[in-house]
């Protein structure tokens, strides 16, 4: 008929669509600005070095709650590998070289664990050869060396330099011993 007409009824109509509009533009801009300032927040306290902080979910709804227990997933599967670290890593500091991470990882958590594991592993091995030197020394075998092919990079110049101050310090002892022999 080609009127545009349009009554009361059409216009009420439109008028509560885009006021309902409205209110779900309004309350997805205030989600999304709730979730930025807890991830600023998260991020400022990250860079303080508080890696325990996590994204409060109490205030979010809907799949706003899902995403943000996504992130603290995130954040908790990257810092318990890290504590599992620090606190073998403290032991080792402490003395306690037989600390090992025994927590079961993936990825470049796994690569970090071997190689602290590593580490730990090398001292101890060193802790190993110098106890066997003290223990020959005890015995009268004041000849036995760390054995240096055990160990690679700084650890070999580490156990050679004791070797080293032992040949130098024995050596002195020796040529006494030989000059006392043949009175």
């Amino acid at each position: 008929n080609g009127e545009f007409t349009s009554d009361d009824k059409t216009r009420d109509s439109v008028r509560d669509e885009l006021s309902a509009i409205e209110m779900a533009q309004q309350s997805l801009t205030q989600d999304l600005a709730l979730l930025f300032n807890q991830i600023r927040t998260l991020a400022f306290a990250s860079r303080d070095g508080d890696l325990s902080r996590r994204i409060d979910t109490t205030p979010l709804k809907g799949d706003w709650v899902k995403l943000a227990q996504d992130v603290n997933t995130i954040l908790d599967e990257a810092i318990g590998p890290v504590n599992a670290q620090a606190a073998v890593l403290q032991k080792m500091a402490e003395g306690t070289l037989t600390a090992r991470i025994t927590e079961d990882f993936r990825g470049d958590h796994n690569r970090i664990k071997s190689a602290v594991n590593r580490v730990a592993d090398i001292a101890l091995t060193a802790m190993t050869e110098l106890d066997a030197m003290i223990q020959a020394s005890r015995e009268g075998d004041l000849g036995k060396r760390a054995d240096v092919q055990r160990f690679v990079g700084d650890w070999r110049i580490i156990m050679t330099g004791v070797n080293t101050v032992l040949d130098e310090a024995i050596g002195p002892v020796n040529a006494q011993a030989a000059v006392l022999q043949k009175m």
